[in-house]
């Protein structure tokens, strides 16, 4: 399960433009950990791996025009994602997890990006910087021992996209990710995956 998302890359190949243009998809694997000694975390039931798979939409926040080369420095996105939290509160036993689904909001601040009709500009690496909202409805488990389906984080880091080919870029993320409710604990997320645009692209001039 924690591959399915991956598939889809297939499919979304053949779509010509460019990652943070004006449209373009995010396929990600991460990997979440709560043992890290810097978390400080004091209720860990034991020292696993958690993981979620995540397809986003990133678009532009800025609609281009025609003539306009003004670059663009901010997009936004939002995505869906099926996970494991393999590493769960004291309230459960060690060898407890609780499979999750995942629903996510992020403000994206990345180096200028010019998505006039005329021309899109290519960054060979794009950093960024990365503010997001995540809802987290987790299963019957982890309902009867906490009284809630639901988890509530903010997410608050970083990356780069290596441009691979003209439409398509390898992500990397690393973020700290603070819940907002329930065991209120912190984790660490780092991510990998595949940008890819969606949007035609256009010749210089």
């Amino acid at each position: 399960m924690r591959y399915l998302f991956s598939i889809l890359l297939f499919i979304y190949i053949p779509l010509k433009a460019q990652f943070f243009s004006r449209k373009s998809i995010s396929i990600s694997q991460s990997f979440i950990q709560f043992n890290e000694p810097f978390l400080a975390n004091k209720t860990n039931a034991n020292n696993m791996t958690s993981w979620v798979s995540e397809i986003e939409k990133i678009k532009s926040i800025f609609k281009p025009s025609r003539n306009s080369n003004l670059p663009n420095f901010f997009s936004y996105s939002y995505g869906i994602g099926i996970g494991a939290y393999n590493n769960l509160d004291t309230r459960f036993e060690a060898y407890e997890k609780s499979n999750f689904i995942r629903l996510r909001g992020n403000l994206i601040f990345h180096l200028p990006v010019v998505n006039s009709q005329k021309k899109i500009s290519i960054n060979q690496v794009t950093p960024y910087f990365k503010i997001g909202y995540l809802i987290d409805y987790l299963d019957k488990n982890f309902k009867f021992k906490s009284n809630s389906h639901f988890c509530t984080s903010m997410h608050f880091g970083g990356g780069l996209v290596f441009r691979i080919t003209e439409y398509i870029g390898l992500n990397y993320n690393f973020s700290i990710n603070q819940r907002l409710n329930n065991d209120y604990r912190t984790f660490a997320q780092h991510k990998i995956g595949l940008v890819i645009g969606l949007h035609q692209s256009f010749k210089n001039g």
